[in-house]
C-alpha cells in the first residue's frame, strides 16, 4: 500500500522506506538522487526485458539454429553421450542434424524435448478418489 507523504518534492514513497528514512539523517537531494536510481534501473531492466523477447523470437522463427555436439547435448539431458548415441542408433528423441560423420543437436529442440517430458503431478484429492476407486 502506497501513501502520500510530504517530503519537500517526492511525491510518493513506500510505508516501509518511510519509516527507515524518518531515523535516518537524509537530505533531500539523496532522496531525489535513488528515487532517478530506481527509475533508471527499471527503464533498463524494461528494456533489457524487450531486448531478450525479440532476441527468442528471432532465434524461434529464423533458420538460425544453435548447434551443439553430442556431448553438450547429453549435459543438457543429464545423460551420457553413449545415451545419444544410443537415441541416435534407434531414432529416438531429440531430433539431430548429421554433417559428415558427426551429429548436432539443436538447442532449440532440446530445449523443446525436455519441456515435453515435464510430468505434472496428480493433485492429493484425485489420488484418494482413484486409490479408492482400485480398492473397491
Amino acid at each position: 500500500m502506497r501513501t502520500q507523504v510530504d517530503l519537500n518534492g517526492v511525491e510518493e514513497i513506500n510505508p516501509s522506506i518511510e519509516a527507515m528514512v524518518r531515523d535516518v539523517p537524509i537530505n533531500l537531494n539523496t532522496i531525489r538522487e535513488i528515487k532517478s536510481s530506481v527509475k533508471t534501473v527499471v527503464k533498463d531492466m524494461t528494456e533489457l526485458s524487450a531486448y531478450v523477447e525479440k532476441s527468442r523470437e528471432l532465434i524461434e522463427h529464423s533458420r538460425i539454429h544453435i548447434l551443439l555436439n553430442e556431448k553438450q547435448a547429453a549435459r543438457i539431458l543429464n545423460v551420457t553421450p553413449d545415451e545419444m548415441r544410443q537415441r541416435r542408433f534407434y531414432r529416438r528423441e531429440p531430433g539431430y542434424f548429421k554433417v559428415g560423420d558427426h551429429a548436432f543437436y539443436s538447442f532449440a529442440v532440446l530445449i523443446d524435448y525436455v519441456a515435453r517430458c515435464e510430468v505434472h503431478p496428480i493433485p492429493q484429492q484425485e489420488r484418494t478418489r482413484n486409490s479408492r476407486k482400485a480398492r473397491d
